[in-house]
């Protein structure tokens, strides 16, 4: 009888044991959770704050732009918009230097022709001039040889591209494009004719 109420007593008082090493786990790992919990709460309002700061500016510089450019003449809010239209050729990621030549290793070539446009709620809409290229800008693209495999498009809010994919291109191989004089100026080449070189 002895003998059974001591192991009795030695289960329960493990059973006791085991039940609060258990409770004090928990309660570490409870105040381990608040912490993180409360550490992502900061993170978020410093995130939050953040992001007010942004649209606040945002909007504090349309407004300058949109003050400054009512006070423009017709012919400098011309020039202005100009500005805020860009335009940009890309082989493969990499910018066309102004000489038009450029030389690549890969035998899969890209070719990009991106529009930017940053006046989209800026400056007041004009009709007779956006401050774009004329016409579509990839029509001032006149000639591409040899032909490109495939092209395609992409189009977002600000910025909008033509894309023109040259597949196998061969060591040595050439491949050329002829642009207009106006895309040529917006862009900043000196030459009416790209030249990709493959290596």
């Amino acid at each position: 009888m002895k003998k059974l109420l001591l192991l009795s007593t030695a289960i329960l008082l493990t059973s006791l044991l085991f039940g609060c090493s258990n409770e004090k786990a928990s309660g570490s790992e409870t105040k381990e959770l608040e912490k993180q919990l409360e550490e992502l709460k900061m993170e978020n309002e410093a995130l939050q704050t953040s992001k007010e700061f942004e649209e606040k500016g945002s909007v504090i510089y349309t407004k300058a732009i949109e003050k400054i450019a009512t006070k423009l003449s017709p012919t400098d809010q011309k020039e202005l918009k100009a500005l805020l239209w860009s335009y940009t050729f890309s082989v493969n990621g990499q910018l066309i230097p102004k000489e038009g030549t450029i030389e690549i290793n890969d035998n899969k070539v890209e070719v990009v022709l991106s529009q930017r446009d940053l006046t989209v709620g800026i400056l007041p809409y004009d009709s007779t001039y956006s401050g774009a290229v004329s016409g579509e800008y990839f029509e001032h693209i006149t000639a591409i040889n040899p032909k490109p495999s495939n092209t395609d498009m992409s189009a977002g809010t600000v910025v909008v591209g033509s894309h023109y994919i040259f597949d196998n291109v061969e060591n040595g191989q050439t491949i050329t494009l002829t642009i207009t004089d106006e895309l040529k100026q917006r862009v900043g080449l000196d030459t009416n004719t790209i030249k990709i070189k493959r290596k």
